[in-house]
């Protein structure tokens, strides 16, 4: 590089310099802070302080060993540093009005109050401290709380030999140790140790977030004061001392809150081994919820008082409290009490209790037994308060239980002797076998353990659990409600002797009848207020004063002795399935099938012998009904009303009222009885209106089968389709009547069918409606009058509409293949034809180049402009009817053909709607275009011989590329000349 080159290249980096520093945004002035927010800092790293007031714009820190010799002040604030030590020597002060931070240590030989006051000042409670570190307040020290709020912090603690002073609550975080006297407040959710004395004023502890004060020693400095230890529900442990030279060592109280389902419990629990120094005595009462969980014990000339009221207080002992002084109100006591002699009382769990095998046994308030406990020989339990056994528990007595309290089973209680009543004995089931075995139980047991023979309820009880009721076993509620919550396989019975006594619950029970439920008439009359109350599906039946239900098939097999038999639906959806209702020529029988509202009944097929089934109103039904002869009647959606089939001589036969939904007829079915109602009636098969039947109704009646009328039978149909149902036509569709048949408002003759007498219908006048030239269906209605719907289901063309035979009238407005609204004219006739234009697709072929000639089933195509959403282009296009179609093609010289075949169809299909008219009304379709594509065509390549003096496209290029650099090497040149 030459120097000129350098020179420019300096002064280019000089000047990217200047311009990336003219951007940088200049510091702040930090002298520009108000001086006046800061307090004046006073650091001491060393020394001694002797008299002398801080005023409340400094600050004092501590940042090394610093003693206090003299009476000091501090209205500021005043923070000791970590590994700070501040020492107040015996005889002098620290009195705080502001804030104190100990981040080291802080040792009080003297006194450290949290506030200051001239001595005729009130008392005004000023300043704040946190405890960071550690306070050790020595034997001659003195530490009062006197703060707006005093924290000992999370790992931070107090050791107290002197006095500590809690005016104002100290809140713990951390540990306190108490070895001196203390008197006041503290708020705990850490630890706290006493081994020192409470003065006067007493001293309140209160416990949270399982915080625990542990005593190994107490002393009172007069014989009023009180340690009360409680939590923030109201729960409290008070210990008071009788003599103030007594000591009392070894007890630990804790907070515990512990959550059972949605219900949240706090209470205090006591332990350790609690005893008293010489002959001095203590009494440790409570109020609200306390227990002792794990194992305590009291020495001589303790009194344990539990609370005063059994319905707020609650002295609850689950692991074991020993005492030398008997609890003598046990109104809040709630434990298993026992004697070893010599005045050593035993409170504990009733299973401890009875591990002891003590040869008496008292309860005292409520007992929980949640594991197998069995009471031995020998050993008496009298029970005074509540005995609740858990349903996972039993309790086996083989000495004795006698109760003049309660007892609650939820499980099983066995005993070789009936129990006491007492004031209370609540159980589901009582099982005796002769005077030496009773068993109390809950009803699930009681079924899982019952063969054959009757379960009585002694009260209300709930299955909760899956079970299975055994064939000969017999449930019976009597006066009492069983609850169904779970799945019961009921293979015996339930015998309902009153109402309302059986629940099963909607979400999760459940009765998987392979038995019987059954009542007395005299309890449900009918098997219709029956069904009503128990809402279970099945078969049922009165017989002998009772009212049954049982499994449909059950019923169905043993129908000739319980007939009639009615199957109740009360689920969302059921599935008969194929059944078959038989009796006989002599013993006929009957079945009423019902649904609930909203119940959807399938059924296979019903097969009938002898039998009559009727559907009862409300209820919705789908199968297919068949005589033994298999003739059919297929029922569907039928919503109300009476339907009834039975067998009358080899043929299926129709009787009663069916107001809505649809009767298909795909057999042959005889109709001979007066008083049949359809709403709609569809016949595939045939039906035959006999003598009988002389007032027959149908709303409407569809038939695509046979319909004949005897001469003294009556059909009369506000409607009638005869071999035509929505568009669809049948050949096969007949009506004969020789009797009487009165359409009220129109008919519909499909054409294959026109051969009946146009008599038949009365007065009626026709209007027919042709397809292609030919006759499609004739309407036929009272005389110009609006003749109902023609539906021509269009499939292959566009249609255009319904005209007159020339094509130059349009009627109903639309082009829609659904006519109405036409009316007949004055002579009774008016011929519509519908307009359907077949060529209505345009196949279109795209090519690529090397494509000559486009063939549709070999026919040449046409080329030229196309135009659709895309814009306009060159294609092949032949205008063609719904169809398939093959494409076939011509390649050009010089082009090679990579597909497989030189063949491929396309396929036109659907109706086509989009229809526009003329001034003239006349109809033309804008075609519906159906693609195709021609690829794969490419340029022939010569590959028999290899001419070396031939370029490609690969030389030329090259070349290109270095005259590209020949002429960049030019341009660079003349540059550096230039320069």
């Amino acid at each position: 590089m030459s120097k000129y080159s350098k020179l420019i290249a300096a002064v280019a980096v000089f000047a990217l310099a200047f311009a990336v520093l003219a951007v940088v945004p200049a510091a702040a002035d930090e002298s520009d802070a108000a001086a006046s927010d800061v307090k004046e800092t006073i650091t001491y790293s060393s020394g001694s302080l002797s008299e002398g007031a801080y005023l409340s714009t400094q600050g004092i820190i501590i940042a090394g060993n610093v003693t206090i010799n003299g009476a000091v002040s501090v209205a500021g604030s005043i923070t000791i540093n970590s590994g700070a030590t501040l020492t107040i020597s015996s005889g002098y002060t620290l009195a705080i009005t502001g804030d104190l931070i100990n981040n080291g240590t802080i040792v009080v030989y003297g006194t450290l109050t949290t506030y200051y006051k001239e001595e005729s000042s009130e008392a005004v409670t000023t300043g704040t401290v946190t405890n960071n570190g550690i306070i050790n307040v020595a034997s001659t020290g003195t530490l009062t709380s006197n703060a707006s709020t005093f924290t000992n912090a999370s790992g931070a603690s107090i050791s107290v030999s002197g006095t500590l002073d809690a005016t104002t609550p100290v809140t713990n975080k951390g540990t306190i140790a108490l070895n001196g006297t203390a008197s006041g407040d503290i708020t705990s959710s850490g630890t706290i140790t006493i081994a020192g004395k409470i003065t006067a004023t007493d001293l309140e502890i209160t416990l949270s977030d399982s915080a625990s004060v542990a005593i190994t020693s107490l002393t009172a400095t007069e014989a009023a004061d009180d340690l009360i230890i409680s939590d923030a529900e109201g729960n409290s442990v008070t210990i008071a001392l009788d003599d103030k030279a007594g000591v009392l060592y070894g007890m630990t109280v804790t907070h515990v809150k512990t959550t059972s389902g949605n219900e949240t419990i706090d209470y205090l629990d006591i332990s350790g081994t609690i005893t008293m120094g010489s002959s001095n005595t203590a009494t440790i009462s409570t109020t609200g919820d306390v227990a002792v969980t794990g194992t305590a014990s009291t020495g001589t000339g303790i009194e344990v008082a539990p609370g005063e009221t059994a319905e707020d207080d609650s002295f609850s002992v689950t692991g074991q409290l020993t005492t030398y002084v008997v609890i003598e109100d046990t109104d809040c006591l709630n434990a298993a009490y026992y004697s070893t002699g010599a005045n050593v009382n035993i409170y504990t769990s009733f299973a401890s209790a009875i591990s002891a095998a003590p040869s008496n046994i008292t309860i005292y308030g409520t007992v929980e037994i949640s594991s197998d406990v069995t009471i031995p020989s020998g050993t008496i339990v009298a029970n005074t308060g509540e005995i609740i056994i858990d349903k996972a528990a039993t309790l086996t007595v083989s000495g004795t239980l006698t109760n003049t309290g309660s007892i609650d089973v939820n499980g099983v209680l066995v005993s070789p002797r009936s129990i006491d009543e007492g004031t209370g004995f609540t159980y589901e089931v009582l099982t005796q076998v002769g005077t030496t075995s009773f068993t109390y139980s809950n009803i699930v047991y009681a079924i899982n353990n019952t063969t054959t023979g009757n379960i009585d309820l002694h009260d209300d009880a709930t299955i909760d659990e899956a079970v299975v009721v055994a064939e000969n076993v017999v449930i019976r509620p009597g006066t009492h409600t069983l609850t169904i919550s779970a799945a019961v396989n009921l293979a015996g019975s339930i015998y309902l002797t009153n109402e309302d006594t059986l629940k099963v619950t909607s979400n999760k029970g459940s009765i998987d009848l392979g038995g019987s439920i059954y009542a007395p008439t005299s309890t449900y009359e009918d098997v219709a207020t029956f069904s009503a109350a128990i809402k279970i599906d099945g078969a049922y039946y009165t017989a002998s004063s009772n009212v049954y239900v049982i499994p449909v098939d059950n019923a169905l097999a043993d129908i000739t002795t319980i007939t009639p038999v009615t199957i109740y639906v009360f689920s969302t959806s059921y599935s008969l399935g194929d059944i078959a209702v038989t009796g006989t020529s002599s013993t006929p029988v009957e079945l009423t099938i019902a649904g609930n509202t909203g119940t959807t009944i399938t059924a296979g097929t019903i097969t009938l012998t002898y039998a009559t089934l009727d559907i009862a109103s409300g209820t919705v039904i789908t199968g297919t009904i068949v005589n033994s002869s298999s003739d059919s009647v297929a029922l569907t959606s039928v919503t109300s009303g009476l339907f009834t089939v039975e067998e009358d001589n080899g043929d299926m036969a129709i009787s009663g009222i069916i107001s809505a939904g649809t009767v298909t007829i795909g057999g042959t079915v005889d109709a001979n009885e007066t008083g049949i109602e359809i709403y709609n009636l569809l016949v595939n098969g045939t039906l035959a209106v006999g003598t009988g039947a002389t007032d027959m109704e149908a709303t409407t009646a569809t038939i695509l089968g046979t319909l004949t009328i005897a001469s003294t039978g009556s059909l009369t149909v506000d409607s009638l389709l005869v071999g035509y149902n929505n568009g669809a036509v049948s050949s096969a569709a007949t009506v004969t009547a020789t009797g009487s048949l009165s359409v009220n408002t129109y008919a519909i003759v499909g054409a294959a069918s026109a051969s009946t007498a146009p008599s038949e219908y009365g007065t009626l006048t026709g209007v027919t409606y042709y397809v292609d030239g030919a006759a499609y269906a004739t309407l036929y209605g009272a005389d110009t009058q609006t003749i109902a719907t023609v539906v021509y289901n269009n499939t292959s063309g566009a249609f255009a509409g319904w005209y007159n035979s020339t094509y130059t009238t349009y009627y109903s407005g639309t082009s829609s293949n659904t006519i109405s609204a036409v009316t007949a004219d004055t002579s009774g006739k008016k011929n519509v034809y519908a307009y359907v234009i077949e060529d209505a697709y345009k196949i279109v072929i795209r090519a690529v180049t090397g494509v000559t000639n486009v063939y549709i089933n070999g026919d040449l195509m046409n080329y030229g402009y196309v135009t659709d959403d895309t814009g306009t282009y060159y294609a092949y296009s032949y205008i063609v009817s719904a169809g398939t179609y093959t494409i076939s093609y011509d390649i050009a010289s010089g082009y090679t053909d990579t597909n497989s075949s030189k063949t491929f169809t396309v396929t036109a299909s659907g109706a086509v709607t989009d229809i526009s008219y003329s001034s003239t009304g006349v109809p033309t379709v804008n075609y519906e275009l159906v693609y195709g594509q021609i690829s794969g065509i490419e340029v022939s390549t010569d590959t028999g011989s290899n001419d070396d003096n031939k370029m490609g496209l690969t030389d030329y290029l090259l070349i290109i590329l270095v005259v590209l650099i020949a002429v960049m090497a030019i341009v660079i040149a003349a540059r550096l000349l230039r320069s």
